[in-house]
């Protein structure tokens, strides 16, 4: 399993009384990333991360698509992103993420969601 490991810096909204934020930063995404692929007797190939970049907006993230491009090429076959929103914000990101996921045979594992679409349950989640 040769793994690519993203993050994107994650920014929250505390209450809407509260207009502190609160973030997940892109070093601890991908510290528990490494961890799990470790768990698995991976390899992490490469790491990705968007910093301060919108998701949703549809700005151009540089790592999401060197991502897709190296699952595309075959650098990785695995993505674990530490939950899917961090990933991909709209539909077509990720639409043209699990396109090439398909056509690679990729894995692509969440590990908050716990989704990993080489289970039949992710397989299935993805067909909906």
């Amino acid at each position: 399993m040769r793994t690519g490991v993203y993050g994107r810096q994650s920014v929250l909204l505390a209450s809407d009384d509260d207009r502190r934020y609160l973030e997940t930063s892109t070093d601890r995404q991908v510290t528990d990333g490494f961890a799990w692929v470790r768990r698995q007797a991976g390899e992490v190939v490469r790491t990705y991360r968007d910093e301060g970049i919108s998701g949703y907006s549809g700005a151009l993230r540089p790592e999401f698509e060197r991502l897709l491009t190296d699952l595309d090429g075959r650098v990785i076959d695995t993505v674990v992103c530490w939950k899917l929103d961090r990933l991909c914000r709209n539909n077509r990101d990720f639409q043209r993420l699990w396109d090439v996921c398909e056509r690679r045979g990729a894995r692509l594992v969440s590990l908050h969601e716990m989704f990993d679409s080489s289970t039949p349950a992710g397989e299935s989640t993805i067909a909906c």
